[in-house]
């Protein structure tokens, strides 16, 4: 009974996207660092997933 990786990986990085987006709505300057994550952890999970 084990967690996914892949299906770990892509909630985390919706979560950091979907607070991207929000940074970006209320004018915070770290908006592209989350989105930088966000992208990071969904390209090391689809590469994990592959694995």
């Amino acid at each position: 009974m084990g967690i996914k990786i892949g299906a770990f990986g892509y909630g985390v990085g919706a979560i950091f996207a979907a607070g991207s987006v929000l940074l970006a709505t209320l004018g915070n300057s770290a908006w592209p660092i989350f989105l930088i994550v966000a992208v990071a952890i969904w390209v090391f999970s689809t590469l994990i997933r592959k694995l």
